[in-house]
């Protein structure tokens, strides 16, 4: 069993590392988590952008079940290993088995996410 503190240790890090790498994408990495002027929406419910009223964002609600999953792992160095996975079980492979249980876990969070523009079509 995982302990709570390594639960939301593993669960935030893991969250923070998915916004770095959406963030790094090329195309549309600059819209994920920008900065938000506190809780005022405007008339259609979005967003405005820190500082720019002009570009708006809406908030991405993330409602997921992760599961912890305590495994014994055969291989040179034995041992126990816990992960975090999403409806993801890993049955080994490579070499190595696995076996333990798994324990689920419902874990919501909130991600703000810049609205694109429409780029004007050359014609």
């Amino acid at each position: 069993m995982i302990e709570l503190d390594e639960f939301v240790e593993a669960t935030l890090v893991s969250i923070v590392k998915g916004i770095q790498r959406a963030q790094q994408d090329e195309e549309v990495g600059s819209f994920v988590a920008p900065l938000l002027q506190g809780e005022k929406r405007n008339d259609v419910g979005n967003f405005h952008l820190k500082n720019d009223e002009t570009r708006q964002a809406t908030v991405i609600q993330f409602d997921v079940q992760v599961g912890t999953q305590a495994a014994t792992e055969a291989e040179a160095r034995g041992g126990l290993k816990a992960r975090l996975v999403v409806v993801d079980v890993d049955l080994g492979g490579g070499g190595s088995s696995t076996s333990g249980a798994t324990s689920t876990h419902r874990l919501q969070f909130a991600i703000p996410v810049e609205i694109p523009r429409l780029s004007p079509r050359a014609g």
